[in-house]
Order: C-alpha cells, then sequence, then structure tokens
C-alpha cells in the first residue's frame, strides 16, 4: 500500500489529504486568478492554530472566485460615489485663509500679520491692501520724511522702499508695483516704476504716467502700465500702453492695461479716445487677437486666474471667457453674492479679483434689485426680484435673502423656477444667514410701539428671542459663519442661537464689534482713552492696543 508522508513532521497522511492532521502543513500550492497563496512558515504556530489559518484562506479564496464579478461591481459604483460628491461640491469658491490686523494706535500703527506677534511702527497709517487669501498685505506708512514707507506682511513685516508714492499689490500677495518719491514732481510728469517679487526690486520704467494706475499678474511677476512721453512738457503727450516682465512689450498707443493674467495670456485694456473709453482683451502680446468686449466698462469683475470677466457695458452685463466674445447677462451688475468666507481681492477702483474659480453656478444682486444666478452654460437665470439683502450658503445654492416687503425667504437658487419658502412668520428689518444656511438672526419692529426683537431662527423651527433690549452695534459678519455678537448699552453679548450672553472683561463702554471667519475686534471707550481687544477663537478677548485719539 502506497503511503503519503508530511513533508513537514514526516507524519502519514490519509488518502487525497489536504492538510497535514499533525502539524496542519500543507500537501498544495493554492493558485487564485494569478495569485499565489503559499504555506506560511509554522514553526512559532501550534498545530491546531495554523490549521485554523489555512482554513480561513482557503475559505477566502473560494469566496473570491466565486462573487469577484460582484465585488469588482461594487468597487466601481463606490468609485463613481465618491467622484459625485467631489465633482457637486461648490469648489468654484475659494475660502480666505487668515487675516492681517493693521490699526493705528495713537502715534503708532499696529500691525498683526497672519501667524505672527504684533508689530508696531512708528508713524500713520495712510492705507494697506489685503491678497486674495487674506495671509499677506502691502502698508503704507506717513513718518514724516520725504515719501511713504512701503512695508510688505507675510509672516513678518519687510521694509521694500522708504520713500514711495504710489504702490500696487498682487492678488497673491508676493509681488508690489510702486513709483519713487521725487519732491516737486506733478501729476502730469513721468515717474520712476519699480517692480518687487520673488525677494528683489527691479526697475521696470522711468516713463510711468502717474495718471493711471499700474495692474499685476496674481503671482506678482508681470505688471502692466502706462508710459508717458512725446512733448508732454507743451501739453503733447503721447500714452503708451506696456507690459514688462522681466523684459518691455508695447501694447498699443491709448491703450490702458485694465487686468493681465500669469504669464500674459490674457491682457483686458481699455482705449481712450474723444468718444471715451472702449474695452478690449487680447491673448498674450499678439495684438491681431484684440477683441473689443464693449464701451465705457463699470463694475468689472474677474475670477481669480483673471480668464474670466463678467462687467457692466452700456447699462447691461456681459460676461467674457478666455478671452472670447461676449455673452450678454442681465440688468447691471451691483455686486456678487458669495459664501462666508470667500476670499476677495480689490485692485483698485471698480477692478475687483473674486475668489471665484469659475462664474458658471454663482449669483450676483443687479442694479434693478433682481437675483441672478449665472448657470452651467454662463446663461443668466432670474432667482428672485426686489431683493434687499441676500446670502449664499456653503453648498454653492441655498440662498436665503430679505425682500423690500421685509420678508424673510429661502430658495434653492441653481433649481430654474424654484420656488421659495417664506422662514419667518415676522417682517425684518435686517438679518444675517448662518453659513450653513439653517438658520437666521434677523430684527423685527412694531412700528406702532418702536419696539425691536433680535431673533434666532433655525429651519422652520419655532423663533428664539435673543434680546428685547437696546441693540446699539451688531457684527457685520457672524464669527466663522455661525455666532452673532452684538451691543447693547454699552455691553458686549454673544449668541449661538440662544439668548444673549453678555461678554465681560472690558473697562469701559463698547463702541464697535467686528466680527469674521478668524477673529472678533471690539472697541471699548473709557473716558477719553480707547481700547482695542481682539479674540481669535471667540472666547477669551486681549488687549492689542489703547490709546487717546
Amino acid at each position: 500500500m502506497n503511503t503519503t508522508k508530511c513533508s513537514k513532521c514526516n507524519a502519514i497522511l490519509p488518502p487525497g489529504a489536504k492538510f497535514c492532521n499533525l502539524c496542519g502543513g500543507s500537501t498544495t500550492t493554492q493558485e487564485t486568478e494569478g495569485v499565489a497563496y503559499q504555506n506560511y512558515d509554522t514553526q512559532n504556530m501550534g498545530p491546531a492554530a495554523n490549521a485554523k489559518w489555512q482554513r480561513i484562506m482557503n475559505h477566502v479564496v473560494t469566496l473570491l472566485k466565486k462573487h469577484r464579478f460582484a465585488l469588482i461591481i461594487a468597487a466601481a459604483l463606490a468609485i463613481v460615489v465618491i467622484t459625485v460628491i467631489i465633482l457637486s461640491r461648490p469648489d468654484q469658491y475659494i475660502k480666505a485663509e487668515g487675516v492681517v490686523f493693521v490699526r493705528q494706535a495713537g502715534d503708532v500703527v499696529a500691525i498683526i500679520p497672519h501667524k505672527g506677534t504684533k508689530i508696531e511702527i512708528e508713524g500713520d497709517l495712510v492705507d494697506y491692501q489685503t491678497s486674495l487669501d487674506g495671509t499677506k498685505a502691502a502698508v503704507r506708512i506717513r513718518d514724516g520724511a520725504d515719501g511713504y514707507l512701503l512695508y510688505m506682511l507675510d509672516e513678518r513685516e519687510r521694509l521694500i522702499h522708504d520713500g514711495i508714492e504710489d504702490y500696487w499689490l498682487s492678488a497673491s500677495g508676493d509681488g508690489i508695483a510702486f513709483t519713487i518719491y521725487e519732491r516737486n514732481l506733478s501729476s502730469y510728469e513721468p515717474a520712476e516704476l519699480r517692480l518687487f517679487s520673488k525677494g528683489t526690486t527691479k526697475a521696470v520704467t522711468m516713463d510711468f504716467y502717474q495718471g493711471a494706475a499700474a495692474t499685476l499678474s496674481p503671482d506678482g511677476q508681470t505688471v502692466a502700465y502706462v508710459t508717458i512721453g512725446g512733448n508732454w512738457r507743451d501739453g503733447n503727450p503721447a500714452y503708451t500702453g506696456m507690459a514688462w516682465d522681466g523684459a518691455a512689450h508695447e501694447l498699443g498707443r491709448n491703450m490702458y492695461p485694465l487686468a493681465i493674467a500669469d504669464g500674459a495670456r490674457l491682457i483686458y485694456l481699455t482705449r481712450q479716445g474723444e468718444q471715451g473709453a472702449t474695452f478690449h482683451v487680447q491673448k498674450k502680446y499678439n495684438e491681431d487677437s484684440r477683441i473689443k468686449l464693449g464701451d465705457d466698462p463699470r463694475d468689472v469683475y474677474f475670477n481669480t486666474d483673471l480668464s474670466q470677466v463678467v462687467y457692466e457695458s452700456g447699462g447691461r452685463t456681459y460676461v467674457s471667457l478666455g478671452g472670447g466674445e461676449r455673452t450678454g447677462l442681465s440688468g447691471r451688475v451691483y455686486y456678487f453674492v458669495m459664501p462666508q468666507g470667500t476670499a476677495g481681492f480689490s485692485a483698485y477702483g471698480r477692478v475687483r479679483v473674486l475668489g471665484i474659480k469659475d462664474f458658471s453656478n454663482t449669483f450676483y444682486v443687479n442694479r434693478d434689485d433682481a437675483l441672478v444666478n449665472i448657470d452651467k452654460k454662463h446663461e443668466a437665470q432670474s432667482v428672485a426680484r426686489s431683493v434687499d439683502t441676500a446670502y449664499v450658503a456653503n453648498d454653492g445654492k441655498t440662498i436665503t435673502y430679505l425682500r423690500e416687503n421685509n420678508r424673510l425667504f429661502k430658495v434653492n437658487g441653481t433649481k430654474r423656477n424654484a420656488e421659495p419658502l417664506r422662514l419667518t412668520e415676522e417682517t425684518s428689518t435686517w438679518f444675517l444667514s448662518t453659513a450653513k444656511g439653517d438658520a437666521v438672526f434677523y430684527v423685527t419692529e412694531d412700528e406702532r410701539d418702536d419696539l425691536y426683537e433680535l431673533r434666532y431662527q433655525k429651519g422652520d423651527g419655532k423663533s428664539v428671542l435673543v434680546t428685547d433690549g437696546e441693540i446699539d452695534g451688531v457684527s457685520y459678519e457672524l464669527y466663522k459663519g455661525e455666532v452673532l455678537f452684538y451691543i447693547s448699552d454699552g455691553e458686549l453679548f454673544v449668541s449661538s442661537g440662544e439668548r444673549g450672553r453678555r461678554v465681560g472683561g472690558f473697562n469701559g463702554d463698547v463702541t464697535s464689534v467686528q466680527a469674521g471667519m478668524f477673529d472678533v475686534v471690539v472697541t471699548v471707550r473709557d473716558g477719553s482713552e480707547r481700547a482695542v481687544y481682539r479674540s481669535t477663537d471667540g472666547v477669551a478677548f486681549s488687549e492689542i492696543y489703547s490709546y487717546i485719539p
């Protein structure tokens, strides 16, 4: 009789056995779909434990072979679901990432950089400008000497130049163009323009025309501007649009740059003529690609990379995509409605760069008080009329708005012909919506008794009285989009949807409060002295500085 022995322990195996009854060792090597499951080293495992392990592995292999198609389908469905979730997020909005605190404090300028410690610089604050994400800034300070001090702030302060006249910050905060101060130089004489970028300052031109603003690409590496030439001393100047990226490029006579994209992919210009200004866009430095977008542009809004522009021209709103022909929208754009905490950058005047990647599925209010949705095809769809104030939630589609009849409504702004839902029974004169769009703080007024109530309501639930006392001031935003700070009878109160709670620790009367996504700033008056307090967690306040006006 032929016998088979175990290769591990030399025990005799019964006919057809796949495992040794003594040590549990396998007599074969199992293979499934090209994957080999080899016998494990069992010298440190007991016979029973090893046999059990092998039986489990054998069962898993059988299941994989039997149900492999079902597993493939389940995995594919999981991938589809995850993709849908990612694509459905309102990621066209870019959130601000921080805040730079800048205030005049007596004889010094108090500055708290993003993620930095307080700095005090002697002098008078002239102005400052922050980057798109809010983490960087440029500050102009007068210290009594000729010209102004120009500082760049990120996580520390850097003195860029101690004798400047004017300056322009890039949306990224990484570049600053500035002009050099010269005594007795009139605004009609050419000035020197320089560019600070990548840690170095470079000369751009000695013929900068001070009557026009310079503009920088978002990354701060390219600057566009106007030069003055000709017989300007005799009153016959010649103006030429220019761009500089390490080398100078001429854009044309009487062409005034309005904005320039990174690498000069797109350049937006106005042509100044006897009949007014015309608005144009061109690709790179190719004048042959130039397209006229309209006349006399007003309220110009760009997306983050300047590949799209929404603007008013001739009493109507238009959009241009990728340097292409314009498409008409609705009414005259007044302001964009974006989720709380969305980044924003004001280049100069009415030119703004918004924290929006693409204008599709965004909202604006026009000058006829109509709320308009720019849909996926970049076409205008009416959402509501007679709108006084509006907020869009973090989901990018839920709109809460107050109509001119003082009634509060909520609607899905991206759904065509959606039926608005009235939120509160009472009429309201003012409101703030939470960032999630699931609750509102609102003020009611009884005209007969001249009584005011500040209330909170979540969803269609019962409203909660926050205060019925006199409201002296209120934060213009909710802290982190959820918490309301307000002033009553010289004291600070806070509410997350319940009866307002007093916030103590201030010496004097609270005169103002400003809240945002990153901090709450409070001004306190004690006799002739003023003190400014700041909280970055909405709970603990610390005095930043005090002064006597």
